[in-house]
């Protein structure tokens, strides 16, 4: 009865919930009473499911925040040229998501040299605006968003892989939408500049998926750092004892000579 009474008032409360931020709230305050219950010998099984059941809606709530902002950033750009002036505005908008500062093919039959750091000769311009890192910003505070929502209802193993496909399906959708807008806003004979640097755009936006991928993984896995640590004190440790062990052995071995 009290379950059942438990879960009829979340799942009203849930319901009534208009913000993605909102929801995070409640349903880390509700796993932190559920630790609590289970501590006490409750079952908490039937709430950890309801909570599960509610993640559709925290995407979907999601989602349309980031279409909402995305779009924003995209109709606001003018189209005009990125020119990147120092190694720091290289490695903020460029270097930082995985961009590419030229796109595969405009370069052909021209060698240039990097710099030591890999930063190609300065100043240059960009093959994309300045939508798309902000844009890119705006995807990874998806994915943060997304599993600070799925950590507690998903085991570590389970985790990564939902955060890819809540990731992936938003990328399809939104993503794809905001841009194909643009584009279509743009279609004119008059406006074939504008039309080449939305193509140029998405293409730059594809060439990032990879480093987006590998920066996934990484907060999906946070605490893999912290482990290797870890066991790297622990190796060393090992070794050290070792060694320490051979000491003595060589020094009874001395002795006995």
């Amino acid at each position: 009865g009290a379950q059942r009474s438990l879960k009829a008032s979340l799942e009203a409360a849930f319901e009534q919930l208009g913000t993605a931020s909102l929801m995070l709230l409640v349903k880390d305050f509700v796993l932190l009473v559920c630790v609590a219950l289970e501590r006490a010998g409750y079952q908490v099984a039937p709430v950890i499911e309801l909570l599960q059941g509610t993640q559709a809606r925290y995407q979907a709530l999601l989602s349309a925040q980031l279409q909402g902002q995305a779009a924003a950033a995209v109709e606001a750009d003018v189209l005009g040229e990125l020119e990147i002036r120092n190694e720091a505005q290289h490695m903020l908008s460029v270097a930082e998501y995985g961009l590419p500062w030229q796109l595969e093919g405009a370069a052909a039959g021209r060698h240039t040299q990097l710099s030591a750091s890999g930063v190609p000769p300065l100043p240059y311009v960009a093959p994309f605006t300045c939508c798309v890192p902000e844009v890119l910003s705006l995807v990874r505070r998806y994915v943060i968003d997304s599993l600070a929502y799925l950590r507690g209802l998903h085991s570590p193993q389970e985790l990564l892989p939902a955060v890819l496909h809540q990731r992936d399906r938003m990328l399809g959708k939104v993503l794809v939408e905001v841009l194909s807008f643009k584009a279509r806003s743009v279609a004119s004979e008059e406006m074939m500049r504008e039309c080449m640097k939305v193509a140029a755009n998405a293409r730059a936006l594809s060439a990032a998926l990879d480093g987006l991928d590998d920066w996934t993984i990484q907060q999906a896995r946070p605490d893999w750092a912290a482990i290797q640590v870890l066991v790297e004190v622990l190796s060393f440790k090992a070794r050290s004892v070792a060694s320490e062990e051979m000491m003595r052995e060589c020094m009874k071995v001395a002795a006995n000579a």
